[in-house]
């Protein structure tokens, strides 16, 4: 598999507010344990900076979601890279999102999400929901499931899940949810590498 850059850098940064996104440069940290499970304290000295860090986890290429959900009646969605499956029985699969966004506060409250994994053709869509911008779906094509949850349309593949656990992890939150409802379709994945886009040739 070979990747190409496709549309150049996102030009997507970091930030306190829902703008920010999880483009391969938000990881996690582990905690650290000893062989009994007992945690162990661990020396900051000792560790790497965080320009290190962010260049390190760009070299890992990921697929592109868009994470929403639903909260007194208003809409929350951010552009998210640390998404994966977890779990067959049951059907599990976990985010990772900054603590301090708004999406994270919708997701506490809701207890159900929903992940719209992007295709090659939806850039624009991944640039809009890492933006500041004060109305992400503004001139976003949404539809609703099971879960009455927004959902990016024509993306790859949907999913809606209900909270099923919350971990702590550094200043994110790892949200494991049970997938109640799926859709998809067929296409190539956006895939983000290194900063930036890139099609699988």
């Amino acid at each position: 598999m070979l990747l190409r850059g496709a549309g150049g850098d996102s030009g997507e940064g970091e930030g306190g507010e829902d703008g920010d996104s999880a483009h391969g440069e938000n990881f996690l940290l582990p905690d650290r344990y000893a062989a009994g499970g007992e945690k162990f304290a661990v020396d900051s000295a000792a560790m790497i900076d965080d320009a290190q860090f962010k260049l390190a986890m760009s070299h890992f290429a990921s697929g592109v979601t868009i994470v929403t959900t639903e909260a007194e009646g208003k809409a929350y969605g951010m552009t998210v890279a640390s998404f994966a499956s977890l779990s067959l029985h049951p059907p599990l699969v976990l985010v990772c999102i900054e603590k301090s966004t708004k999406t994270h506060e919708a997701i506490v409250a809701a207890q159900r999400f929903g992940v719209s994994i992007l295709g090659l053709d939806q850039k624009d869509v991944s640039n809009r929901f890492a933006s500041r911008a004060d109305d992400k779906f503004a001139g976003i094509e949404t539809w609703r499931g099971e879960l009455e949850l927004p959902l990016i349309a024509n993306a790859l593949t949907a999913l809606e899940c209900r909270v099923h656990q919350q971990l702590a992890g550094g200043d994110h939150s790892i949200f494991v949810g049970e997938v109640v409802s799926t859709k998809t379709r067929e296409g190539q994945p956006l895939v983000y590498f290194r900063s930036g886009y890139r099609e699988i040739v």
